[in-house]
């Protein structure tokens, strides 16, 4: 089993999210699959400028950075690879800019001018599919503990999957993020866990082809814990800011 991840965070190797890459690694390893990292902030990416040149008879198929960046070799990568980990943290509410830099230059791989229809039944044009149809897992992570915040990023997969036929088997949603980097283990118990998911994630990966729900579950589980009683309030839009500014002031959130 070949597993490419492509790391879209700005902090390259420095930030959280290559931390869980680096978990999910070690249980990839463990079970004998080769794990690679494409770190996006390391290579050069040019944005695509809609110039529509790689849609000619004189450059088909062909970007005109083909030769002058760095993203012809990654396709490469991942036409070798059996699974994807699309992994970005949140910037403005939705994947960072970087990560969808990248994924725009999938254009020049596709011939819009031959179209098909996808096996969830969408009109589309013609894809890659050694680049675009791999089962792919998205990881994404943000600071915040709301759930809104990281809805864009996990629709816009969903799409992806959609129109590309390519399989979603696992959607790792890490929040707190801030919180699981500032708390030892023994000040945050839920740490280890957290970690120990994303080690038995990366396992599932390479043995089954796909994180189970169950895995996705302990890998995405709250770590603010509240009493039972304070959660079913905040349920309450007047009651939500109020118990939130509270939280803040007693330095609970």
């Amino acid at each position: 089993m070949k597993i490419l991840a492509i790391n879209g965070s700005h902090m390259g190797e420095k930030g959280f999210t290559q931390t869980l890459l680096n978990k999910m690694r070690e249980g990839a390893v463990a079970a004998g699959a080769d794990f690679d990292t494409a770190i996006l902030a390391k290579r050069r990416i040019k944005p695509c400028l809609g110039c529509e040149v790689c849609h000619t008879e004189k450059s088909y198929l062909k970007c005109v950075f083909e030769d002058k960046d760095d993203v012809a070799e990654i396709f490469q990568n991942m036409k070798e690879a059996d699974i994807i980990v699309y992994a970005t943290p949140v910037y403005v509410f939705n994947m960072s800019g970087l990560m969808k830099n990248f994924i725009d230059r999938i254009n020049s791989t596709a011939d819009i001018h031959k179209m098909q229809v996808s096996k969830k039944g969408l009109f589309f044009h013609h894809i890659n599919r050694d680049i675009c149809s791999k089962p792919f897992v998205l990881l994404t992570t943000c600071g915040n503990i709301e759930n809104e915040t990281t809805k864009n990023v996990v629709s816009y997969f969903r799409t992806f999957s959609r129109f590309m036929d390519a399989p979603m088997v696992g959607t790792l949603v890490r929040q707190s993020s801030f919180i699981l980097q500032s708390k030892s283990d023994r000040e945050l118990a839920e740490k280890k866990s957290v970690f120990d998911a994303f080690f038995d994630a990366g396992k599932e990966i390479a043995i089954k082809g796909k994180v189970s729900k169950r895995t996705q579950k302990r890998a995405n589980q709250n770590v603010v814990k509240m009493p039972p009683l304070v959660r079913l309030l905040m349920k309450f839009k007047p009651l939500r800011a109020k118990i939130i500014e509270e939280g803040l002031k007693r330095n609970a959130v």
